[in-house]
């Protein structure tokens, strides 16, 4: 995706704006347009410079995002003090962030734009609300997440399985 086709992004946006970058992001495809319509008043749009850190580890988590353009780097602290070890990077289409609206717990990884990114977000309360106007909806969101999270589960049983 070229960066020039993104809809343009304050740092921090509304839902409306949300729209048409959505569309852009094949996760949502399983929506009509009318649900996408509806769902994005939800969300917030976002621009991070390369280097700003999203979240770290041990956070109190605010919601998921879904990376639009640009690149997160995910990495996890290790036993040694002041180590850490990139778990994934991940570009566009890809979300992170995502157990938060389920959990509650505290970030297990860290999330740093690795370059200027482009991001659409989406609180836990704004999710709830979601759900409790529009149920359907709702599951609709949860089954792409659901679907996100074990595609990246797979992939980890994966490259864990290459290592032996």
């Amino acid at each position: 995706m070229n960066p020039t086709d993104l809809t343009p992004c304050t740092p921090d946006c509304s839902g409306e704006l949300c729209h048409p970058l959505m569309k852009q992001l094949m996760l949502f495809s399983g929506l009509e347009e009318q649900e996408l319509a509806e769902v994005a008043s939800f969300f917030r749009c976002r621009q991070e410079a390369a280097g700003s850190k999203l979240w770290k580890e041990g956070a109190i988590p605010q919601g998921v995002v879904f990376v639009v353009e640009g690149k997160l780097e995910i990495t996890k602290s290790t036993e040694f003090s002041d180590h850490q070890v990139v778990v994934g990077i991940y570009g566009p289409g890809a979300i992170a962030g995502e157990l938060s609206l389920f959990s509650g717990y505290p970030h297990a990884v860290s999330a740093t734009a690795l370059t200027d990114v482009q991001l659409i977000s989406l609180s836990r309360q704004a999710y709830d609300q979601l759900v409790e106007e529009h149920p359907h909806l709702g599951l609709k969101l949860m089954r792409i997440l659901l679907l996100a999270v074990s595609t990246r589960l797979r992939r980890s049983y994966d490259r864990l399985a290459s290592l032996f």
